[in-house]
């Protein structure tokens, strides 16, 4: 498929992110995101180094502090793969399967978008940002571990513009699964000689395993997650409980990575595998009837050989269009997705080892 049939459906619509990465085109863009939104982290550094790194890294914040600002910079990298690689070209590839007029397909295009690219991501992330700062207002009130500039610049500062990442990533998310579903209940056309050996549905497990990828990052969040707990509660009994509370955090994120793939995909396994099986139920009967038809041209006793010929290789290519409807997959699941999801559950195996390595040395 041509480049220009699979962008046809881009409005250019992007998150401010990325239209802020794509301002700076001569620079690579994770180059780029790690230049601009690694502002903040440069910034605590230098606050670090006026008040002292001792006491941030016995407290733990700064390990804590870190791993969010590698999400920081991590994020607007996959999103803006998600959006130019994955979201857009998603509708351009799956065009020729749906069989529905172009005004209602462009009709689910814009709803889509405008989901994508709604109000609704800024709302939710106001709502989020206000809960936050009630329950950052209990923590700082009298506690000791955060009584200097850095803890406050971070917890005030930073973590409300990393809130506007998570709710976007969050919004990626749910975003994947309602196209999926949607998609799905559309009248799919099934291309069993297509190359990507799926019938054509390969794109929904592409856009399933590069939202997976994005859903890992949460991952990220365990060390801020289990300091709050560590700093915030007095008990040293309870204490002991943030190396299960960070075990907890990475089997929900862990459960997140699968659910992002395989609950989208499910949803187009279901369709595929209908319509697989009535293919196969069509050229089954195909088969037999030009074997049956085969068969008694057989037994005229002046038939053609020419006629005889030709009917034998019709034979012969329904039945491998049969066997080649019998290879089909109907679930999205080949070497390339399978890579993407190990390196997507790589990354909260890692923190939550360090994450435990690092509290149980304190």
């Amino acid at each position: 498929m041509s480049s220009d049939t699979q962008n046809i459906y881009d409005s250019g619509r992007r998150t401010p992110h990325t239209r802020l990465l794509n301002y700076f085109k001569k620079i690579p863009y994770p180059l780029a995101s790690v230049l601009i939104f690694g502002i903040p982290f440069y910034i605590y550094l230098i606050l670090n180094g006026i008040s002292g790194f001792d006491y941030v890294i016995s407290t733990g914040t700064f390990f804590s502090a870190i791993c969010v600002f590698i999400f920081l910079i991590l994020y607007p990298i996959t999103c803006k793969y998600w959006e130019d690689n994955t979201f857009w070209q998603f509708w351009g590839e799956i065009r020729p399967l749906v069989k529905t007029d172009e005004k209602e397909f462009q009709k689910l295009v814009k709803h889509f978008e405008n989901r994508a690219y709604g109000k609704r991501k800024i709302i939710s992330w106001i709502i989020v940002t206000c809960l936050y700062f009630i329950l950052a207002s209990f923590v700082l009130i009298g506690n000791p571990y955060y009584s200097h500039v850095n803890s406050y610049y971070f917890l005030l500062g930073v973590m409300p513009i990393t809130f506007y990442f998570v709710v976007n990533a969050f919004w990626d998310f749910t975003i994947t699964m309602n196209v999926s579903r949607r998609v799905s209940k559309l009248d799919i056309q099934i291309l069993p000689l297509h190359p990507d050996q799926f019938g054509g549905i390969s794109s929904f497990g592409e856009i399933s395993v590069e939202t997976a990828v994005i859903s890992s990052q949460f991952s990220l969040f365990f060390p801020f997650l289990v300091t709050l707990f560590y700093t915030v509660v007095a008990s040293e009994e309870l204490r002991l409980l943030t190396v299960s509370l960070s075990i907890f955090f990475f089997v929900v994120t862990i459960a997140l990575i699968s659910i992002t793939y395989l609950v989208p995909s499910y949803f187009i396994y279901r369709t595929a595998k209908q319509k697989r099986d009535e293919l196969m139920q069509e050229s089954a009967d195909f088969y037999n009837k030009s074997l049956k038809e085969y068969e008694e041209y057989r037994k005229k006793p002046n038939n053609d050989k020419l006629t005889e010929i030709s009917m034998a290789m019709w034979v012969s290519i329904q039945k491998e269009n049969f066997n080649q409807l019998d290879k089909m997959k109907v679930f999205p699941f080949s070497r390339s997705i399978l890579s993407k999801i190990l390196v997507s559950i790589i990354l909260p195996v890692v923190t939550g080892i360090l994450v435990n390595v690092f509290f149980l040395s304190l």
